[in-house]
């Protein structure tokens, strides 16, 4: 081989080195980020699937940020890519949005009508005006199903202040989503009936412009929510 060729060699090989290297650097730097998810505040949120997607995304070097939001204000910053994910939307809500990317089934939740003991509890109260019914005002699951309550509607924040205000006797008669994630009742001392409506999934999203990241955390959360069934209830 001549002197000229063995040069263009060199230069070559020392060229797709060079390329290798960017192209880990992009690689570890977008693993490196810090990124924002949101979420709206439920038990089963706050103690199963935080950490749950916490441990997900910090296996795949990923830092988090986590901000507790209203669900109506979060669906905003998701659209607007003012965050980059939200831990679990559900499929109803998410049918509304074009620039979010659904990642991972979490799980399917029901619907619910929880009474304080020694009261009557039946469907029949879902439609009674007579009867005083608390639950999110925010809570899309309960619009969506059109369930035509026309009991009185008394609306909270959200799903943990539901339990903070029945454990403090303020509330007596709720709707309630239930996750086959936990397998004790969050809301302890309760009747529950179910309310016959299809299973509502909730789904892990991030914003499009971290599509990049779809595959690695599919695989990440699979794992993680195989582990965690497994693990628990057992």
């Amino acid at each position: 081989m001549g002197i000229k060729a063995a040069l263009f060699s060199i230069l070559l090989y020392t060229a797709s080195l060079s390329l290798q290297a960017d192209s880990k650097a992009d690689a570890d730097a977008a693993l490196s980020q810090t990124l924002t998810l949101s979420y709206v505040s439920h038990p089963v949120t706050e103690n199963v699937l935080v950490p749950l997607i916490r441990e997900s995304y910090q296996s795949l070097g990923l830092n988090i940020n986590f901000m507790a939001v209203e669900a109506e204000r979060g669906l905003r910053l998701l659209q607007e890519g003012m965050v980059d994910g939200d831990v679990a939307r559900t499929d109803l809500v998410l049918a509304t949005l074009d620039n979010v990317v659904t990642v991972a089934k979490l799980d399917e939740l029901k619907l619910e009508l929880h009474c304080r003991p020694g009261l009557q509890c039946k469907l029949d109260d879902l439609t009674n005006p007579g009867v005083l019914l608390f639950f999110p005002e925010s809570a899309r699951s309960v619009r969506e199903l059109d369930l035509k309550i026309t009991a009185q509607k008394y609306h909270v924040r959200d799903w943990s202040q539901l339990v903070l205000l029945y454990n403090a006797d303020k509330v007596d008669r709720f709707l309630w989503v239930s996750s086959t994630l936990t397998c004790v009742n969050p809301v302890a001392n309760t009747s529950v009936v179910a309310i016959p409506a299809a299973p509502i999934e909730i789904y892990h999203v991030i914003h499009k412009s971290k599509s990049d990241l779809l595959k690695p955390l599919q695989i990440a959360i699979e794992k993680e929510l195989t582990a965690f069934k497994t693990a628990n209830c057992r």
